[in-house]
């Protein structure tokens, strides 16, 4: 990492609440290497619904029982520089003063919802596809989100597969959500089935 003169903090994304880190920095100047310097400190104690996912608890988001077993891939977003981006799979923790929050183009079964009372922001530059998966049933459930995108035309959502196949996507929910779509598009298209879809 190049620091400057005038550097005096290190952000660090994506650690786990109530650990204990330690840093090492190794000062480089060219050929010349200093002292190692080390630095501990422990994150603070989760709150909101991921603290309760984080204490093994059921919650319920739009209809469907997340917990450590039925979603074990989790993950908390907070404030960041960088663009923080929510994959095709998993249950994501927003906050609602979260900044840089991207969803991926194409989603297969995956769970976003505010971790605090208010709407958290999530985005899409272009089109979110949602695809089904085969023998998998699959969820897209949004609760308690903000959500807009960098289109003007088109449609905001679509729903993608393939029309021979006969399996369909499961579960459709958005729950207490808010979207910004522009006046000349279109909110959302499938090209085959939907098991149900509620807002």
């Amino acid at each position: 990492v190049k620091m400057s003169e005038t550097t005096n903090s290190l952000p660090k994304e994506d650690c786990e609440p109530e650990t204990r880190y330690t840093l090492y920095v190794l000062p480089v100047d060219g050929d010349v290497h200093g002292a190692i310097a080390s630095a501990s400190g422990t994150t603070k104690a989760a709150t909101g619904l991921y603290a309760k996912y984080i204490k093994g608890e059921d919650l319920v988001i739009g209809g469907v029982t997340v917990n450590k077993t039925t979603f074990p891939e989790a993950y908390y977003i907070s404030n960041a520089l960088s663009i923080q981006q929510i994959g095709t799979t998993g249950v994501y923790f927003v906050e609602p003063d979260a900044t840089n929050v991207e969803i991926s183009s194409v989603i297969q079964n995956v769970i976003v919802v505010s971790n605090g009372v208010s709407r958290a922001p999530v985005r899409r530059s272009t089109q979110l596809a949602i695809k089904a998966t085969e023998g998998v049933e699959d969820s897209f459930i949004m609760s308690n989100i903000n959500f807009s995108t960098g289109l003007t035309t088109g449609n905001m959502l679509g729903v993608n597969g393939d029309k021979d196949k006969t399996y369909v996507f499961e579960n459709i929910y958005f729950e207490n959500c808010g979207f910004e779509v522009p006046k000349d598009m279109n909110f959302m298209y499938s090209t085959y089935n939907i098991g149900s879809f509620g807002m």
